[in-house]
């Protein structure tokens, strides 16, 4: 049991000294062609940024609205309904397959 929390304390310690060490990127600066290109390439990727987002809020507006309408057909019609739960069966457990299924098919 001592030699797992050595382990795991060396490991912690090894990636801790990992984690630390500096990363060194090589920098350059950008001339003037490669700055007006990045510009157009960032407005590139901002609009294609807008288009996916669009997309997704319209998405989940779309799923919104139609949970909200089936939740509202379904309220009406579990009111005609009247709904009794049988104790008795909501406890019982089967004990073979077939009582299993008879008591999905009865209860759904």
């Amino acid at each position: 049991m001592n030699k797992n929390k050595l382990f795991v304390c060396f490991v912690f310690l090894v990636l801790g000294v990992f984690s630390i060490l500096p990363v060194c990127a090589e920098q350059s600066q950008p001339t003037a062609n490669e700055n007006s290109g990045s510009k157009s390439e960032l407005k590139h990727v901002l609009a294609k940024f807008a288009i996916a987002m669009s997309v997704v809020g319209g998405s989940c507006l779309v799923l919104y609205l139609g949970l909200r309408t089936y939740k509202r057909f379904k309220d009406k019609e579990d009111n005609t309904q009247i709904s009794y739960i049988d104790v008795n069966k909501n406890l019982y457990t089967p004990e073979t397959i077939d009582e299993a299924t008879k008591l999905f098919i009865e209860k759904f």
